[in-house]
Order: C-alpha cells, then structure tokens, then sequence
C-alpha cells in the first residue's frame, strides 16, 4: 500500500490508497500504534510533497492524521517530526471545509499536548 500511494502518479491508486489508510488509522478506540505508525508518515508524506490535488485525497489524509495526534505524546511527536506542520499551516487558507476541519483539528490536538 505504501508503494501504492507514493510512488505512482495515477490519481486513483493514490486516492484510493490515502482513503484506505485513513480508515485504518481511525476507530474507537484508535489501533493500536505498532499498526499504523508507519502510515503515518506516508500519509505526511504526501501532504507535504504537494502531490495531492484533489481535495477527497487531502482530506483523508488529514483526518487520519488528525486522528494519529489525538493521542499521546510520543504520536504528536511523530506528527511534528513528519515535517507535514507548515503544510497543514497552509491549509488554514483552504475555503473547502473538508480540509480545513481536520487541519484545525490536527493543530488544536497538537497544541493541547496530551495526557
């Protein structure tokens, strides 16, 4: 799936891909680390390679990082690293609602810390 998503130039595999990786990562409770931790920075990295254009791929991938750092620190911590901040800083300008509700959300749950 990692190949899939950030190696090709084909839209639909990267959309596709991005949606099913959103899905892995979210859920109540949240999966387990050891699980998505390598989701993580793909998904970053996409976003932060300006890669994406479409704003279904955008969103996905933003809200399965937002879910990723409404956890504990050492999860925030891999966000930050992940170098995708500036990027979802950006995205604050985004008129479209699906990409701005889960950049705020991503930057409110880093800003708050954790438990």
């Amino acid at each position: 799936m990692v190949e899939v998503v950030t190696k090709t130039h084909e839209e639909a595999l990267v959309k596709h891909g991005c949606w099913a990786i959103s899905n892995l990562c979210r859920g109540s409770p949240l999966p387990k680390y050891d699980y998505v931790r390598y989701a993580i920075p793909v998904l970053c990295h996409c976003i932060a390679t300006g890669k994406l254009v479409d704003k279904e791929i955008i969103s996905d991938c933003c809200w399965a990082v937002s879910y990723h750092s409404d956890a504990k620190k050492d999860k925030i911590q891999a966000v930050i690293d992940s170098g995708v901040i500036p990027n979802i800083i950006k995205f604050l300008e985004e008129p479209n609602m699906a990409v701005l509700v889960p950049s705020i959300r991503i930057l409110g749950n880093i800003s708050t810390g954790s438990s």
